[in-house]
């Protein structure tokens, strides 16, 4: 099993303190030894060295969550170590603090930052060491303390932050934008308040602190901070930003705060290219909010729907279905282990299911889907069943006939295993042989991973009638299609 060492093993301000104490005592007065140790390598090699392995490791960072990660490491071998690794401030620019049951004493979070000697820009990542495996409903009633005295620690230095990430078990442990995190952040370009779950903690009445930043290219807030920010109109900052993810959120109790001002609120992230809703739940009415207002992101690429209830998916059905995001060129929406129980799916030209299960039966969802682009992996849900629904008429908004997926010209199949080929070359002809104004012909088939053998006259009719097609499939007995 790996080892890996503690905070309390590293703790880097009692190794600071030990620096001077060895300085003078790293060649006693007696004879030469004869042979030479690392202790002995000059300075100059030293920090060769060091640089070296930085700008490697520096490569492929990310915020590592385990100890043994540079400088540590290298900080531990010995004191003569140490004090050539504190001439090179670039390698203490990245922090790792925890605040689980064994916490980073502040002392140490202290002594770090004052060894990057005030050099631009820093990385700082709060986490826990079981955050990734923790159960959802676990509580630690110390974390937000330990988080809010690590904030302290960490804000006289927000000027030169490029990365800030919190990610802890409850949303009430989360600093609250205005509250603990404010001031001016002209570097920060990836900002994440990130936890498992919201135990449901009331938004702030007020934000007595202003927070700017400039520079922000990717946004994680929980949905608590989301609503301050929202009802407290303290947006501003949003429109630099390209990517947004709203994560974990009940249904606000006694708040006036609908979906539509959460896309009200997201307008002013005018560069947005990415929005995620994750695990949240808001109050949707269709017949107040469907028409209230139009919203429109133009350079949206990706709507992110995840683990949502049904209720969600047919408020952003209802939104998209009257408002502007539509039209936007090239959108893809992605739904991901959501609740099926509402055949309403939001209304855009690209649509990508993910992990939707057996038991959800979308026949009624494809009458009315009019998408280009459709996408399925890891989806059970896509059998026979389903296929041969989409060989009926549905009916369009007005109920006049209309044939199912009428506008589909891409199709992505990706490891489903519950379909077979004759089932959707029979879907593929039925659309070839319909009139030309009533359904559009398929131009584009992908079908991968786990999946059924295609025979070679199904792929020879698919040569002659797809503009493009692509089958890479493995078999139940472990063989390979390729077509």
């Amino acid at each position: 099993m790996e080892q890996t060492l503690s905070d309390s093993d590293i703790n880097i301000a009692d190794r600071l303190e030990d620096v001077s104490l060895h300085k003078d005592q790293r060649h006693p007065s007696v004879s030469r030894p004869t042979r030479a140790s690392i202790v002995d390598l000059p300075t100059e090699l030293l920090l060769h060295i060091f640089e070296l392995v930085y700008e490697e490791w520096n490569l492929d960072y990310h915020l590592p969550t385990s100890c043994c990660e540079l400088p540590h490491v290298l900080a531990t071998v010995c004191p003569r170590w140490l004090e050539v690794l504190l001439l090179l401030p670039q390698l203490w620019t990245h922090v790792v603090i925890f605040v689980d049951s064994d916490p980073t004493p502040l002392s140490s979070v202290r002594a770090f930052l004052e060894a990057s000697k005030e050099l631009t820009p820093i990385h700082v990542l709060v986490t826990r060491r079981d955050v990734e495996s923790t159960p959802a409903r676990i509580s630690d009633t110390t974390e937000r303390r330990r988080v809010h005295s690590v904030m302290q620690t960490i804000l006289p230095h927000i000027h030169r932050i490029e990365t800030m990430v919190f990610d802890v078990i409850h949303s009430s442990s989360l600093p609250r934008i205005g509250r603990d995190l404010f001031g001016d952040a002209p570097l920060m370009e990836t900002l994440g308040l990130q936890c498992v779950n919201d135990d449901e903690v009331q938004s702030i009445e007020g934000i007595p602190h202003e927070f700017t930043t400039s520079e922000l290219d990717e946004l994680i807030l929980d949905g608590r901070n989301f609503i301050d920010v929202c009802r407290l109109s303290s947006t501003g900052w949003f429109h630099t930003i390209q990517k947004i993810t709203i994560a974990h959120l009940a249904r606000p109790n006694n708040e006036n705060f609908r979906l539509v001002c959460a896309l009200d609120a997201l307008t002013y992230c005018s560069q947005v290219k990415r929005i995620t809703f994750h695990d949240v739940d808001m109050d949707y009415d269709r017949q107040r909010d469907a028409h209230s207002v139009v919203h429109h992101f133009p350079s949206l690429e990706l709507l992110s729907l995840e683990d949502l209830s049904g209720h969600m998916l047919a408020g952003f059905h209802s939104i998209t279905t009257n408002s502007s995001i539509m039209t936007s060129s090239g959108v893809q929406i992605a739904v991901k282990r959501c609740a099926m129980d509402n055949p309403a799916l939001p209304t855009l030209c690209s649509l990508s299911l993910r992990g939707i299960g057996a038991e959800i039966n979308l026949t009624e969802t494809f009458m009315r889907w009019r998408g280009e682009s459709l996408s399925f992996f890891d989806c059970p849900c896509l059998d026979d069943d389903l296929l041969k629904a989409m060989l009926i008429c549905g009916k369009d908004d007005d109920g006049h006939p209309t044939p199912s997926c009428s506008q589909l010209k891409y199709v992505d199949i990706w490891n489903c295993e519950n379909f077979t080929t004759g089932t959707l070359i029979a879907l593929l002809k039925s659309r070839a042989a319909a009139e030309s104004d009533k359904v559009k012909p398929l131009v584009v088939l992908t079908v991968c991973g786990r999946g059924p053998e295609l025979l070679e006259e199904d792929a020879m009719w698919l040569k002659s009638n797809v503009r493009a097609f692509v089958w890479r499939t493995e078999l139940p007995d472990g063989r390979k299609c390729w077509r």
